[in-house]
């Protein structure tokens, strides 16, 4: 009876040890999306960043902040779950595009300027006005 029993406790902390390291394995995961949803890539002059929101819900704050920025929209292509949005301020185009990577979790790229001539500062200014209206 006693070996039955010291059976069963074993095979309930091996379980329990098994579910704690899935969990802390999924806590790490979960954080790290955290912490990388602020981070900012620059490739070819795009400034991306991720954020932890909507699709939709990024779409409107990108439009607001590009308002708040008095940045002319000129166009709005949406196609799929990615928004394009085109405008143009003192004659530079700005373009934020939008794309949901998750339920909750969107990514947003800023372009601005010219080929070759990219206006990164300008990109990083939109992105902290997208992040205000979220």
């Amino acid at each position: 009876m006693k070996q039955h029993n010291a059976m069963q406790s074993l095979k309930m902390v091996i379980s329990m040890l098994i579910s704690c390291q899935t969990i802390i394995g999924c806590a790490f995961f979960v954080t790290g999306a955290v912490v990388g949803a602020g981070a900012y890539t620059y490739v070819n002059g795009e400034l991306k960043r991720s954020y932890q929101a909507a699709y939709e819900q990024t779409v409107q704050a990108s439009l607001s902040a590009m308002k708040e920025m008095n940045i002319e929209v000129i166009s709005i292509e949406k196609q799929g779950l990615t928004t394009t949005i085109e405008g143009n301020i003192n004659g530079k185009p700005v373009v934020t595009r939008i794309s949901r990577m998750d339920v909750n979790i969107s990514e947003v790229a800023v372009r601005s300027g010219y080929v070759g001539v990219w206006d990164k500062n300008f990109s990083t200014a939109v992105h902290e006005k997208i992040a205000l209206h979220l």
